[in-house]
């Protein structure tokens, strides 16, 4: 195959993969879409921007594909077959004539164009969904974010710490963006129960992570084992739970979570028993992050008032 058929082949195949994954992983694409939407841009096309147009691409996707908080489905974002036309080549490997760089640009070109259309119409979406927030994710907003303030007071207030000490960057994606954003899918579920954690888990007070039910109390805790009890409790085991077993084609897995699914959320979209969710069904994944930050929110209240 030669290396103009083997360049629109692999840009067919990006383009089916990179459009089937825009619209429920927008976020995690950006790198991609925002260099695609830049070669796009640029005004009077020379062939020599073509290998480096095509580098730029390669290394955005690398970007996203490396990326450790990237979902499973963007693992396997393909990357085009750039090597072909940089200047510097293994030895013995076919040279490119100058004739079908023209034409391997060209389709290049055209297909960025096409892509950055595209990738345009899901940012004004997104624009446009910002515009329009869910009132019921506000609401978990406001009652999530003044239970986190409160319930660290009243902690400090004891042990002279914070309870909950998540770093800069988690406390942001988490009350900035993640608990306002509709999960549409079990990647967008995944990265959103992993910003949940890592505020409400993942920095807990040393003491009370270390703390296991049914041990003695630390001296130190002593006049907190109350709101201990509930931290250690069966909402923050389920949350802990879903947070560590994403990977729901897993019998083990199933099982384990099957009947927290079913807790949260099986009688609220009318089926008796949730044994698992289709991994893009968006109305049984928005109701199952509505119920987690329910159930987030009323353990957060009674926290609060197990510090009298």
């Amino acid at each position: 195959m030669d290396a103009n058929r083997l360049l629109e082949n692999s840009l067919k195949k990006f383009g089916e993969r990179f459009l089937a994954l825009a619209p429920n992983h927008f976020s995690a694409l950006k790198p991609v879409g925002d260099t695609i939407e830049s070669i796009c841009k640029l005004e009077g096309h020379e062939v020599a921007m073509f290998p480096v147009n095509l580098v730029r691409l390669a290394e955005a996707v690398i970007e996203v594909r490396k990326n450790p908080e990237s979902p499973a489905a963007l693992k396997d974002l393909p990357v085009l077959p750039y090597d072909l036309w940089l200047s510097f080549k293994v030895e013995g490997a076919p040279q490119v004539a100058s004739e079908a760089s023209d034409a391997a640009m060209q389709v290049f070109d055209e297909k960025m164009c096409e892509l950055a259309n595209v990738w345009k119409a899901f940012a004004e979406s997104q624009i446009d969904e910002s515009k329009n927030p869910d009132a019921q994710l506000q609401q978990f907003y406001a009652r999530i974010h003044l239970q986190y303030h409160r319930c660290n007071g009243c902690f400090s207030e004891v042990v002279g710490e914070k309870l909950f000490n998540p770093t800069a960057d988690a406390y942001a994606e988490f009350f900035e963006s993640k608990i306002v954003t509709r999960v549409r899918s079990a990647d967008d579920f995944k990265v959103f129960i992993i910003c949940l954690n890592n505020v409400f888990y993942e920095c807990l007070q040393a003491s009370v992570k270390a703390w296991q039910s049914g041990q003695p109390v630390p001296d130190s805790l002593g006049q907190v084992a109350k709101p201990m009890e509930i931290i250690k409790g069966q909402s923050f085991r389920e949350l802990k739970i879903l947070r560590n077993k994403p990977v729901h084609n897993d019998s083990n897995a199933l099982r384990t979570l099957a009947p927290i699914y079913n807790r949260l959320i099986g009688e609220g979209i009318g089926n008796r028993t949730v044994k698992a969710i289709n991994p893009d069904n968006e109305e049984q994944w928005l109701s199952l992050q509505k119920a987690v930050l329910e159930m987030l929110a009323s353990s957060l209240e009674d926290l609060r008032r197990a510090f009298g």
